[in-house]
């Protein structure tokens, strides 16, 4: 029979062994230092994944997820582009990617639901992820 006291005070809780989790909030994307293109995408993810959560309902689950999906597969890609001889084909599509996530960022501002000042901020890191991906092709040629 199990005992009710110990089970309702554990209940919910997860313990861990070992050492606390001190990686929290640290550098993401980590395993990757020698792309830092990957980890530029990576925190350009994150950061519209903060985004899209103040996203009205309406445009949160239509654009939102447009958006999502495209700065995952774009991130993914990159992975992709790292390990596969096919680079420059990889690294084109991604480059198609990344224009659309343009546009739909440009959305985002007309229809309001990024400010002037995260409109710019996110600009900024889609265009020096930009800047990376167009290096990296000017590398394979």
């Amino acid at each position: 029979m199990v005992d009710k006291r110990s089970a309702s005070t554990n209940k919910g809780k997860v313990k861990f062994a070992g050492k606390k989790d001190r990686t929290r909030g640290q550098d993401h994307g980590r395993g990757h230092a020698d792309y830092p293109v990957i980890k530029a995408m990576y925190r350009l993810a994150l950061e519209y994944t903060e985004r899209v959560k103040s996203f009205p309902r309406d445009t949160r689950f239509i654009l939102g997820d447009r958006i999502l999906n495209n700065c995952y597969d774009i991130l993914e890609g990159l992975i992709e582009a790292r390990y596969t001889k096919e680079k420059e084909r990889v690294l084109r599509r991604l480059n198609l990617q990344l224009e659309k996530l343009r546009f739909q960022t440009r959305f985002c501002l007309d229809v309001k639901v990024l400010s002037a000042k995260k409109y710019g901020h996110i600009c900024e890191m889609i265009n020096d992820v930009g800047k990376m991906i167009g290096g990296w092709l000017k590398s394979l040629r």
